[in-house]
């Protein structure tokens, strides 16, 4: 019997996982293996290979979606979507399968959250919170200028700027999923023009960059 008919999706998989082992750093093989012993293997362990059609892959992310406890974001089930078509992207370079099934597949977008603008009584807590604090200018600069956290501060490197997620959101993201979940993310910008003078007005009295002695 042809061996590419007895193999299981599972055990495909954890194939696929030995290979991807030494070709990937740690950190990101550990967040394959997680993803597909938490989301995948028990959910398709009876599934041949040989077997396995788009439409399976889409009433697993169904049930991802519905059926965890406690539910999954979307962005969790895409990044199971985006290694699953890693993983049998392989499977067809080996020639185990002709095509890819997960290309056939719609994994859910994530959701984007209600802008939540800043107001002047945020404004004045934050300003509270961190006043006479090293947090200071760059809190004051964020909020007057939308300016990201590295430039405020005076790092370098990508970050994001200064968020806020929608209220009462129940869903769980994978620590693998961040990525994915980013988009779930949206600048807060200030809702009156008094912000920026305001936030100037921080800045200018607070001790920036006292002078050298001389």
């Amino acid at each position: 019997m042809d061996q590419r008919t007895e193999l299981s999706v599972q055990g495909y998989l954890q194939d696929w996982l030995q290979h991807v082992r030494t070709r990937v750093r740690r950190r990101t093989y550990e967040g394959y293996e997680g993803v597909l012993r938490r989301y995948v293997f028990n959910r398709l362990a009876t599934v041949e290979l040989a077997e396995l059609k788009p439409l399976d892959l889409q009433h697993l992310y169904t049930d991802l979606l519905a059926n965890s406890d406690p539910p999954l974001c979307a962005g969790t089930v895409l990044n199971t979507h985006l290694v699953l078509t890693q993983a049998f992207g392989q499977a067809v370079r080996w020639g185990l399968i002709p095509s890819n099934p997960a290309n056939g597949a719609q994994p859910p977008r994530p959701r984007r959250a209600e802008l939540v603008s800043v107001d002047e009584v945020l404004i004045d807590k934050l300003l509270a919170t961190v006043e006479r604090s090293s947090c200071e200018v760059p809190a004051a600069l964020a909020i007057g200028t939308g300016m990201r956290r590295a430039r405020s501060s005076g790092c370098d490197g990508p970050t994001s700027m200064v968020t806020s997620r929608s209220r009462g959101s129940a869903a769980r993201c994978s620590p693998h999923a961040k990525a994915s979940c980013s988009s779930d993310r949206r600048p807060s910008t200030p809702s009156d023009p008094s912000c920026l003078a305001r936030s100037s007005v921080r800045i200018s009295s607070a001790n920036v960059m006292p002078s050298s002695p001389t």
